[in-house]
């Protein structure tokens, strides 16, 4: 039986001992089904492979790292949590050059440079299976086949393995039929507003007059429901769920209930002392009105960044050299960009219309960075050097295949090869601390697209993400979709039920279900927005094309598809309860307003269609105390903090 591959750098986790033996590659549908026997797995029916847990021999690294990270003071602390790894592949670049191509993931696809070494290995083997070689048992030789493997899992995987969408039904690329049968579009959208006061331009033609008119009345019944301005989406600085306000307010209650009664002590008489002894610890993961109660929570910072905060694994402080997480929220930050641009350079490119709601100084103590792929607007080169220059070795990134050698190879992000992990779909890493709970980050299929410039198309993966808390009876689990398309479909709502929708999210949904909160997508994007920044013309006389969804719908959610996907996870539920949706991936990196407040009208105007219940965030904490067991989809401000109530498992 195999045993899960850990983390070269992290401590050990588990009673799995490795033998230092020469690894040996096996067909990937067998490590699936030694998986399977040892930790309860299950394997994508839609995947030709399967899923390994081959360990990577063990060496001195470990231990060394170990006795390194205790060695240090408190002024250099590593991460507070232990990561253990389960990988179906402990090499990928390898496995990609000596397995068959039918024996590979769907989704995996070998290069031209790694079909070319398959060949010349096999040929080179032919050759040479008759000659003797003298038998080897020094420690020195096994200690030099360890070198040489762990050398081998650490090369770069662009020269050998690309990826692609392996979906023939839903996604689609987009070809000169899409380009000619409205593909492209000039001028405004229908009924879109480019300025303000007397100088707006709106877009022209009857049938866009008769549709602008329909909609300002429509717009008019909502807003007497939803309150004035409910689709002005705008920036607040973020409290995190606890301002400080409230707190100093909390210990003046406190205060005045003791000193309301009689004459106001005083220090010298042992009040001040008498004061701190009944000030209660605040725990910043409970709910505010029950102490008791613990909760989740939810902050989505502009684009797809979004933060989400977790109660504490529990268990005492993990020990001298690794930093104390046992009295503060577990800080997982999803696709986190701060700058300016979204850019190679941050002089030219899409510019924020919104300004961040914050600094990389002012969030909370990071712990986890999840990263969905590497385009611009995602994986962002100064958010992370910032990053790790507040967090040091206090931090780890976990993200998909290829995109590691971006953050601690020559491209300058600075990051060390033992802060990141590297997950192929269906992966998982699991993060422990010296308490009883546990939280698993699983890498789960998504259907877009990679790349940071010429070169490197699809060469690193893309995903989505899930997070899943348990600790004493608790279950909480999230789905960050990341960057995703659902299935290629022409721009017509009414028509979309005739296209497939991406089996990937059915599978995730019953893979890892029942799920309370699920961060979608709701924005057209696509790399012509790029040269589109550098258009000095308006909108309606410039002879930049925009695009319509006949070309981006493959890689990117609409409102319309964002809410289909909501309903995907609630089909597949075994067991009824209410899921939370929250509008990420909009309203940052945009024209003006009108383009975020016609996102967030499309949207209201999904969720009626499909019966879905729409909300505007007004009470950060109205979702823990609600009595519907309605599912919702929740527009929320840019830095606004939403509590989530944690249910017993």
């Amino acid at each position: 039986m195999t045993e899960p591959q850990h983390h070269p750098h992290l401590p050990h986790i588990g009673n799995g001992h490795h033998d230092g033996e020469v690894h040996h590659h096996r067909k990937l549908s067998d490590r699936l089904e030694a998986r399977g026997e040892a930790d309860g797995s299950h394997s994508p029916p839609s995947s030709r492979s399967s899923s390994s847990d081959d360990g990577v021999p063990a060496t001195g690294a470990d231990d060394t790292a170990k006795q390194n990270s205790n060695a240090t003071g408190s002024d250099k602390q590593s991460l507070g949590y232990d990561i253990k790894l389960t990988c179906r592949s402990s090499d990928p670049a390898s496995d990609s050059q000596t397995l068959s191509p039918d024996e590979l993931p769907e989704h995996w696809v070998p290069t031209m440079v790694s079909q070319l070494n398959r060949a010349t290995s096999s040929a080179f083997g032919q050759l040479t299976s008759g000659a003797s070689s003298p038998r080897r048992n020094s420690t020195a030789d096994r200690g030099g086949k360890d070198e040489q493997e762990r050398e081998s899992s650490e090369h770069h995987v662009l020269p050998r393995l690309t990826f692609c969408n392996p979906w023939s039904k839903s996604f689609r690329k987009p070809g000169v039929k899409e380009l000619l049968n409205g593909g492209l579009k000039w001028g405004l959208p229908d009924s879109y507003t480019e300025g303000s006061g007397r100088g707006s331009v709106r877009a022209s033609g009857f049938k866009s007059q008769k549709k602008a008119q329909r909609q300002l009345q429509l717009a008019k019944q909502q807003d007497e429901e939803l309150g004035e301005g409910w689709d002005d989406v705008g920036v607040v600085q973020p409290h995190w769920g606890w301002p400080l306000s409230a707190l100093q307010n909390e210990v003046k209650d406190i205060r005045h209930t003791n000193t309301s009664g009689g004459d106001v002590t005083g220090p010298s008489d042992g009040g001040e002392a008498d004061f701190r002894a009944k000030e209660r610890a605040v725990n910043e993961w409970c709910d505010p009105t029950d102490p008791s109660r613990p909760a989740a929570r939810v902050t989505w910072l502009g684009h797809a960044s979004t933060l989400l905060q977790l109660p504490p694994l529990g268990g005492p402080s993990p020990g001298e050299g690794r930093e104390d997480v046992s009295g503060r929220s577990l800080n997982i930050l999803f696709d986190p960009i701060f700058s300016e641009r979204c850019s190679p350079s941050q002089s030219a490119g899409p510019q924020r219309f919104t300004p961040a709601p914050c600094r990389v100084s002012d969030l909370p103590p990071i712990d986890i960075v999840v990263i969905s792929h590497s385009h611009y607007d995602h994986l962002d080169y100064h958010t992370f050097r910032e990053l790790r220059h507040v967090r040091g070795d206090r931090i780890h990134a976990i993200v998909p295949l290829g995109v590691k050698d971006k953050l601690t190879g020559a491209g300058g992000f600075g990051w060390h090869k033992d802060q990141v992990s590297e997950l192929d779909w269906w992966d998982h890493a699991t993060l422990t601390s010296t308490g009883t709970g546990s939280a698993k980050v699983m890498c789960t299929p998504a259907q877009h697209g990679s790349g940071r410039g010429a070169g490197d198309k699809d060469a690193s993966l893309w995903a989505s993400w899930v997070v899943e808390w348990n600790n004493d009876g608790g279950r909480f689990a999230a789905f960050f979709a990341g960057d995703t398309g659902l299935k290629f479909h022409h721009d017509s709502p009414e028509k979309r039920h005739k296209y497939p929708a991406c089996p990937a999210f059915g599978e995730i949904a019953r893979r890892c279900g029942p799920f309370d909160l699920l961060l979608l997508p709701i924005s057209v994007g696509s790399s012509l927005s790029y040269f589109r920044s550098w258009d000095p013309f308006p909108r309606a006389m410039s002879p930049f094309p925009r695009v319509s969804g006949t070309l981006t719908s493959s890689i990117h959610m609409d409102p319309y598809d964002a809410v289909e996907c909501h309903t995907i996870f609630k089909a597949e539920e075994k067991k009824a309860s209410k899921v939370v949706s929250v509008a990420v991936h909009y309203g940052t990196f945009v024209r003006n307003e009108e383009q975020t407040r016609a996102d967030v009208r499309e949207l209201r105007q999904a969720c009626s269609k499909q019966r879905l219940r729409f909300a505007r965030v007004r009470d950060e904490t109205a979702l823990l105390h609600s009595q519907s067991k309605d599912d919702v989809f929740i527009v929320a401000d840019q830095g606004k903090t939403i509590w989530l109530p944690i249910h017993t498992s």
